[in-house]
This record gives structure tokens, C-alpha cells and sequence, in this order.
């Protein structure tokens, strides 16, 4: 890991999220989480303190998606429930 690059674990409360290997443990427990609410929550936890706005959430994640399956589509009702 270089100097600016971002931790591999974040924590919060009785949460952990493993940023490279993807996953968001409870206490040691793992918790399935769906890949566009991952990706929300990273985004929130790599700028803690920061607004993140509803347009940086749609790119990122549109971003993610396309390079993962090539589809460009986003519900917006799971990004913000």
C-alpha cells in the first residue's frame, strides 16, 4: 500500500467493511451487501466528513457497472433506501 492510497479496512461502530476484498462484517459476522449499496457506502466511508452528492453516487455506480456488465441503468430507490 503507498502512502495515498486508501486503508483496506474502515471502521464504524460494530461495523467493518473490507474495501479490496468487499465485504462489510458485524461484529466478526459477514453481511451480504448487494454491490450498488457497496459501493454507496464505500463512497461515503473513503470521504468521511464530506457532502457526497446524489450526481457523484450516480457516476460512481454507473461507472462500476458499466466496466462490470456493461449496462448503464440505476434504480434510484436503491441508492437512497
Amino acid at each position: 500500500m503507498q502512502a495515498n492510497d486508501p486503508p483496506r479496512r474502515l471502521g464504524f461502530g460494530v461495523f467493518e467493511v473490507d474495501l479490496r476484498e468487499r465485504q462489510l462484517t458485524k461484529r466478526g459476522l459477514r453481511i451480504r451487501l448487494q454491490e450498488q449499496p457497496f459501493q454507496v457506502l464505500a463512497m461515503l466511508l473513503e470521504r468521511p466528513g464530506e457532502v457526497v452528492t446524489r450526481d457523484e453516487l450516480r457516476s460512481r455506480s454507473l461507472t462500476s457497472r458499466r466496466s462490470r456488465r456493461g449496462s448503464s441503468k440505476l434504480n434510484p430507490q436503491t441508492v437512497c433506501s
